[in-house]
């Protein structure tokens, strides 16, 4: 592993991590490497003084549709279904990448579902604290969450 890497959104993880398992595996078959290599980080035109422009220059492509029940009357809703097909090149690890996607569209849901963010005048939040941050139970998930991994080879990444 790399030591203090940086968080695994959009498989970032796996782009950093996986060479140095690679890096690893060689060494555990003596393979001398003769090289040094660090991670500098992602070249972005993000001005964080404006906190303006792409932090985060890595993209994952896909496409995903729910099936939900709503109440036009209450607002009420129950997620019935949703499929989510992601472009996920050549999976290392298919399980973790599926409960990667997985987790992130239950979290999303719930970013616009259940929680009420509050904002002043000024744009900045002030519903941010432990109280304010609302779990989702598993009467909130679809019923049926099915993920399909689309193996497109990109040979740029891992």
């Amino acid at each position: 592993m790399v030591p203090n890497p940086i968080f695994t959104v959009t498989s970032m993880g796996i782009d950093i991590n996986g060479k140095a398992v690679q890096i690893a595996k060689a060494l555990e078959e003596s393979i001398n490497l003769l090289t040094t290599g660090y991670f500098k980080g992602y070249h972005t035109d993000m001005d964080w003084e404006k906190e303006e422009g792409d932090a985060y220059p890595h993209s994952v492509y896909g496409a995903s549709c729910s099936e939900v029940e709503a109440d036009c009357l209450t607002g009420a809703h129950k997620l019935l279904r949703t499929d989510i097909d992601m472009d996920a090149a050549f999976s290392m690890n298919p399980a973790l990448g599926i409960g990667q996607i997985e987790r992130e569209f239950i979290q999303a849901m719930r970013s616009y579902t259940i929680e009420e963010l509050k904002y002043f005048p000024e744009g900045v939040l002030y519903s941010q604290s432990p109280d304010d941050y609302k779990i989702p139970t598993v009467t909130d998930i679809p019923e049926e969450l099915c993920v399909t991994l689309v193996h497109f080879r990109n040979p740029t990444v891992i």
